[in-house]
């Protein structure tokens, strides 16, 4: 059969074009559900959520009241969570009035990510400015924002105050400050990225090498010479101690931003449980397009491997200690979302490529009669497993249900009737109950912080025990009172009796990338007889 008669059955150039027009769309109408569920989610009111919300808003009352975030030890009012965050969200919101209010410090954290995917994809842009066809048109610079955000909101934190969002934010401005600085060629740049690199220890303590990586990639390029190369290590580590001690400046900030997580220990045992989950679902997918990515960079040379050495620098020192996150007694699997969204960086400019070199590739009439594989083959069968895990991505947050807000409004008017009776009450976990109820002093004795010093095993230099034998809580809502751990709730229900129940919303983990709330039973406790 003549060669000129063989059907070739690949995709022509003009359905090349649809298929990245209509997976441009696709990602952009995923990012517009997203929109649209993070806003549902954002104006619940309450900081119940997750465990991270309860914390934050007591640390917003410290600042309310120009206090250190972290307080003796015997308040059980601190966390171990460094203070970046807050002290973002508390400038951002004090000139309005709106720090005490959770669904604005929310907000912020979430345009943080929102920010972060855009730093991200000002770093793709500027890779696939010379490498894809596509990438000065508005549709592609949109289309890479929302994947990113895709893949940064399968984070089950992405919409709560939690220091993930500001990692990332860090970790993509400097990322593509560093990659600038190769392509410009600007010192003024490099000395630029150095300095916020050095910040990094104020968004999570294990981004405290974050300025090694740009300092490791200069050194790689080496483009200013060795002089003011070691002017910009001089200038990281200066950048490193300042942040320290700034962090450290408070009398107990180096107790609980240091010692107690260093005495929580790693669990090594959970390596094998954080190679399930770097693998799990669409996790695998990912990576095992992001190792093609990179080789297929490499391999480009010139602007392609400048991108891949930058991306590869940033992420050994501010990607790859998320992994200790992890491995702590506590840590989960939202740590490794920072590798996707690290990975996402290499897969969808590839995917990218990929597209165009099939709209140029061509198999040989030669080839087709010599029966051997066609060369599109790989390619198209790389692009189908790029647009599958694209698929994956669809958001599934569920916005709070009426029992959620029903839930809220019940123990929001038990508190305020207590505290406008005059009475001493204690809210485990969730502040916001106290602020809305017109309570703004610094509440102690917080289900989370004691949890985090048993976990250190400090548990010992919290009072609460003497407070709650002294009977000083006039009424006690119980909520995650097992963080409390037995030997709290044994005091408790020998110096409390239970007045009544509250009972929790029925819910579900929310689908796919879920992880429920905490809303269990509430318990009201008042003190017993004496």
């Amino acid at each position: 059969m003549p060669a000129d008669n063989l059907n070739d059955t690949f995709p022509t150039p003009a359905q090349i074009a649809l298929l990245r027009r209509t997976v441009y769309w696709m990602v952009i109408l995923f990012a517009l559900v997203l929109v649209v569920e993070t806003a549902l989610r954002i104006v619940y009111p309450w900081d119940l959520y997750l465990w991270s919300e309860s914390p934050f808003m007591t640390n917003m009352l410290k600042l309310h009241h120009h206090l250190p975030v972290y307080s003796d030890p015997a308040d059980g009012n601190s966390f171990v969570y460094s203070p970046g965050l807050e002290y973002l969200t508390f400038a951002l919101l004090k000139p309005f009035g709106l720090e005490l209010d959770i669904r604005f410090c929310r907000l912020v954290s979430t345009l943080l990510g929102i920010m972060a995917s855009g730093f991200g994809t000002l770093a793709v842009r500027r890779l696939a400015g010379s490498t894809i066809a596509a990438a000065r048109t508005k549709i592609f610079f949109v289309a890479t924002w929302c994947a990113i955000w895709l893949v940064l909101s399968k984070n089950f934190l992405a919409d709560i105050t939690h220091p993930d969002n500001i990692h990332m934010f860090h970790a993509t401005l400097i990322f593509w400050l560093c990659l600038s600085a190769l392509e410009t060629k600007r010192f003024g740049l490099a000395v630029l990225t150095i300095l916020i690199a050095g910040l990094g220890v104020f968004t999570k303590q294990t981004c405290a090498t974050a300025f090694l990586g740009p300092v490791a990639v200069f050194a790689i390029y080496n483009l200013w010479g060795w002089r003011r190369w070691l002017l910009l290590v001089a200038l990281g580590g200066l950048m490193l101690g300042l942040s320290i001690w700034l962090l450290w400046l408070p009398q107990y900030g180096r107790f609980f931003t240091f010692v107690l997580p260093s005495r929580q220990g790693v669990w090594l045992a959970k390596s094998y449980m954080m190679a399930f989950d770097s693998l799990n679902m669409d996790r695998g997918l990912l990576v095992f397009l992001a190792l093609i990515a990179g080789f297929w960079l490499w391999n480009m040379g010139g602007a392609a491997r400048r991108y891949l050495v930058c991306w590869a620098g940033i992420g050994f020192f501010s990607v790859m200690p998320a992994a200790v996150a992890y491995l702590k007694t506590m840590g989960m699997w939202n740590n490794l979302i920072i590798f996707e969204v690290w990975f996402i960086m290499l897969a969808w400019p590839f995917f990218g490529m990929l597209l165009d070199s099939l709209t140029a590739a061509k198999s040989t009439p030669r080839e087709r009669i010599a029966g051997g594989p066609d060369p599109r083959i790989i390619p198209m069968a790389i692009v189908a497993l790029m647009v599958l895990f694209l698929v994956l991505v669809f958001p599934m947050k569920i916005p709070p249900r009426p029992g959620y807000y029903a839930y809220g409004r019940a123990i929001e008017a038990a508190v305020r009737r207590d505290i406008q009776a005059g009475r001493k009450v204690l809210v485990s976990h969730g502040t916001e109950f106290l602020i809305r109820s017109g309570d703004t002093e610094i509440p102690r004795d917080r289900a989370n912080s004691i949890l985090e010093l048993d976990a250190g095993k400090y548990g010992a230099l919290s009072e609460m025990r003497v407070r709650i034998n002294a009977r000083y809580y006039d009424r006690i809502y119980l909520i995650m009172g097992t963080w409390y751990g037995p030997d709290i709730i044994g005091d408790i229900n020998r110096n409390y009796a239970m007045d009544s129940v509250i009972s929790s919303p029925p819910y579900k983990a929310r689908l796919v990338y879920g992880y429920g709330e905490l809303m269990e039973d509430c318990k009201i406790l008042s003190p017993r007889p004496k």
